[in-house]
């Protein structure tokens, strides 16, 4: 499987070079250019070998032979190999939410209806998801082993606020009496829907389930149709709190 930036963001060789991680314990942190684009090649190096081989494969002598340099190298940058991880993990949290915040800026700026807007939003996400399904599947993996991890994810992600407040700005259409509730809850369904999936390794059939339309869940396009479907439904159908208490 080869790793697709979805950025486009490469140097000559191809390799992503967005600013590496420098506030990961146990990493010492490059002062020149060349120090820097050295580890710019590990860390794509580390990438490459998690979307292949997930962490089971993921060792220090592995990723040295990826990125064209020696394990001793490695290991002056990095105390160890929980170390270069978090470091792998924290760059491509940070790409990820780059392209993730840039899409929905772009999103936004479209003026699009409500129903629209709602259906893009969970397209968005649905094809982020997918697209980097095999790295955020191993992510979510070692943070139910050192969840400690998961800092990185709060401190990094603002998505949830930018969504709640695209939805709040529709709030005469959305038909609920706190449209703020009402959003929160909205990301909560479709963020859970699509780690539902990664986490449970689906992402894996997804390919041959699109192609022919058949499989546990009759196919990604039906599935990412029934989750907009669902968000539809809870946004803009009647407030049935509103119509318990008869207004």
């Amino acid at each position: 499987m080869t790793y697709v930036n979805p950025l486009n963001i490469a140097g000559p060789d191809g390799i992503h070079t967005g600013s590496a991680p420098d506030d990961v314990r146990g990493v010492r942190p490059p002062r020149q250019r060349r120090s820097k684009e050295s580890l710019d090649r590990v860390l794509a190096a580390g990438v490459q070998v998690l979307v292949d081989g997930g962490y089971a494969a993921f060792t220090i002598n592995e990723v040295a032979r990826r990125a064209g340099a020696s394990s001793g190298l490695i290991y002056a940058r990095f105390e160890h190999k929980a170390a270069l991880f978090e470091a792998v993990m924290v760059h491509e949290l940070t790409r990820m939410v780059d392209h993730e915040n840039a899409a929905i800026e772009d999103l936004a700026e479209r003026h699009l209806p409500t129903a629209d807007l709602i259906e893009g939003i969970v397209r968005l996400f649905a094809d982020i998801a997918r697209r980097e399904a095999p790295l955020t599947h191993v992510f979510m993996e070692r943070t139910t082993v050192e969840p400690s991890l998961t800092t990185h994810v709060k401190e990094l992600r603002t998505a949830p606020l930018r969504i709640a407040e695209l939805l709040v700005q529709r709030a005469d259409d959305l038909r609920h009496t706190d449209s703020r509730r009402a959003a929160d809850m909205a990301f909560w369904i479709i963020t859970s829907a699509l780690e539902r999936r990664v986490h449970t390794d689906m992402w894996r059939h997804w390919e041959s389930e699109s192609e022919t339309g058949t499989g546990p869940d009759k196919g990604w396009d039906l599935f990412v149709t029934d989750l907009v479907d669902v968000v539809h439904a809870f946004l803009l159908a009647d407030d049935p709190s509103s119509r318990s208490r008869g207004t």
